[in-house]
């Protein structure tokens, strides 16, 4: 099997009639419903459905709790943003763009989470097994008492299902469709790496490593793809395995409990310093290299989308060739 198998799904082609993907919904020239497939109308539904869905999520368990919205526990505040992104999504896509089978969320492309969670998992090993040989990692012990449950809610469920729906499903697909794959890569990519800056620990370092071992990654695999399983699966096991399983400090988050207790010590370029393994210069070299790889591959493969009036000229250039005698 080739490597490059492990990530493409060779189903996924740009279509001929309006050279989009898959997961966007058709969109020919002349364009059949302008105002409603308009990447701006499409992008005020998620929201506004986001927004209504967690009003009523809420309501109704504040409702049969009767108790302070102000103190509602993590459990309540994710599984709300996890419903309410996942309502959004799925509504914006069946209704809004009409799309009837969901490609990149479709249960019979399941094996991506599955991908997602081994290259995840193996990817923190990689990293932390190049810094052990190097000297600057090292496990201490083990916590006994260690409850994973709060970090599958928070760091897991919830950071990998909703980040990955507003930053690759909504945020890459919708700019996407106007600007094209290179601008909407960058664009989400960086907004998505400087988010984490604001982090209890967060630092510029920590934000611009993420924007690159992170965000150009995850956009590249959803890129070659089309496939949310895909990258909600990596971004579960790279959160759940660098910080509760392996004791790194995971995106400058507040310091928790993990089942291993480890030691990070050298420079900060080469450890993280506080913001975590994601702020090393090892992860961002190794995960870096893997995204330029794929975007490229995906460039020769024909799978990046043109702007929007790149795409229009080179269609109405077809239809004046195929109308000419």
């Amino acid at each position: 099997m080739k490597i490059s198998s492990f990530w493409v799904d060779p189903q996924v082609q740009l279509r001929a009639s309006d050279l989009l993907p898959p997961d966007q919904p058709a969109k020919p020239w002349p364009p059949q419903h302008p105002v409603r497939f308009n990447a701006l109308v499409r992008f005020l539904a998620f929201v506004g459905l986001l927004a209504a869905v967690a009003v009523v999520t809420g309501s109704i368990y504040f409702a049969v709790t009767t108790r302070d919205p102000l103190q509602a526990s993590y459990w309540q505040t994710e599984v709300t943003l996890i419903v309410s992104c996942l309502v959004a999504y799925l509504v914006t896509g069946l209704v809004t763009e009409g799309r009837l089978d969901l490609i990149e969320l479709s249960p019979h492309r399941l094996s991506g989470l599955l991908r997602g969670l081994l290259f995840g998992l193996a990817a923190v090993a990689v990293c932390l097994g190049l810094l052990a040989a190097l000297g600057a990692y090292r496990v201490v012990g083990v916590n006994h008492d260690y409850v994973p449950w709060a970090d599958l809610m928070t760091l897991g469920l919830g950071a990998a299902l909703t980040e990955e729906i507003m930053f690759r499903g909504v945020a890459l697909r919708l700019l996407e469709d106007v600007f094209g794959s290179w601008a909407a890569v960058a664009l989400t990519a960086t907004s998505f790496g400087l988010l984490h800056v604001a982090n209890p620990e967060g630092t510029w370092q920590g934000g611009v490593a993420i924007v690159i071992e992170a965000g150009l990654l995850l956009a590249a695999i959803y890129i070659v793809s089309r496939s949310l399983w895909w990258v909600m699966g990596f971004h579960f096991a790279w959160n759940m395995a660098q910080g509760p399983l392996f004791g790194s400090v995971v995106s400058g988050s507040e310091e928790r409990q993990t089942w291993l207790v480890a030691e990070l010590t050298g420079p900060d370029w080469l450890t993280g310093g506080v913001f975590g393994l994601e702020a090393s210069l090892v992860p961002v070299v190794l995960l870096g290299g893997v995204a330029v790889w794929l975007l490229v591959l995906a460039q020769r493969r024909g799978l990046m989308v043109a702007p929007w009036w790149v795409r229009r000229r080179r269609l109405l250039a077809e239809a004046a060739q195929t109308a000419s005698p």
